[in-house]
């Protein structure tokens, strides 16, 4: 019975592997072809994975929640949650902290897919943050979209 376990882990193990480079890949050249066509510089920066939520913040002008720098404030804040939650005992105290990172991603992905797909935005959000490997997939589909002006 551990063997038929083993083979049975390994293959789900290695599809699970290969489900999730493709959506990596996918996510990737989505951010990359976005920048690169709005002009933001070292678009080649969407390959590094932490980076891309800085070309997220670039994407979405530079601004998230009414807070400026969304740049900056996209890539730190899950660097931030993660040493504040290392110093927590209080599993209440860390779901918040992790909720708010949360809410600060929500609010960029939702103005990106407003800016590319605004008919389509909450949609996408819901759906994503349900599965998230949903989020890479959407931001590979809108690649092409035209940019939509919206307010800040």
């Amino acid at each position: 019975m551990g063997f038929i376990s083993f083979i049975f882990s390994t293959i789900f193990g290695i599809i699970g592997f290969i489900f999730s480079v493709i959506l990596y890949i996918l996510t990737a050249f989505g951010l990359y072809t976005l920048s690169k066509r709005d002009g933001i510089p070292h678009a080649w920066i969407a390959w590094i994975p932490i980076c891309q939520l800085y070309l997220i913040g670039a994407l979405i002008n530079d601004k998230v929640l009414g807070l400026n720098n969304a740049k900056w404030i996209l890539v730190l804040a899950p660097i931030v949650a993660g040493i504040i939650c290392s110093f927590l005992n209080s599993d209440l105290m860390i779901g918040i902290v992790q909720l708010l990172v949360y809410i600060l991603e929500a609010s960029a992905y939702y103005k990106l897919f407003m800016i590319y797909k605004p008919e389509r935005a909450m949609l996408y959000l819901i759906t994503g943050f349900i599965i998230t490997p949903l989020l890479g997939l959407y931001t590979f589909l809108i690649r092409n979209n035209p940019r939509h002006q919206i307010a800040n």
